[in-house]
């Protein structure tokens, strides 16, 4: 069951008209973890595991560049790079811009973090 799908989860029980735009989950990794890499197929930096939260700030081919905001996985929280792009679900992840949690954890990750490699 997906982060945000999970009854337990607050942000998963908010649904409003008006969906939050680039947040996306890492969803559908069998094994290992997603690779967070310096360029699109370039070298891995990190790694991301299902349910790790990420902002979208473009994509490039099957290729997003992403800023992580949470999840399983805190060591990385902050890291921005490429990610594949076949991994993440931007779509009824059940988080709307009503969702205040998300808005200010993307506001404190943003603050202590210096704009990176695909901050706009």
């Amino acid at each position: 069951m997906a982060w945000a799908d999970s009854p337990s989860s607050e942000i998963g029980r908010l649904a409003q008209a008006d969906p939050l735009q680039n947040i996306c989950i890492v969803t559908n990794l069998q094994q290992g973890q997603l690779a967070v890499r310096n360029s699109p197929g370039g070298q891995s930096r990190a790694g991301l595991d299902n349910d790790n939260l990420v902002e979208v700030y473009q994509q490039q081919g099957n290729w997003s560049c992403v800023r992580v905001l949470s999840g399983p996985n805190r060591r990385v929280v902050g890291i921005e790079g490429w990610v594949n792009s076949n991994y993440l679900n931007c779509e009824n992840i059940g988080c709307y811009r009503a969702c205040d949690q998300v808005i200010e954890l993307r506001q404190q990750v943003n603050a202590r973090t210096r704009p990176g490699m695909c901050s706009r």
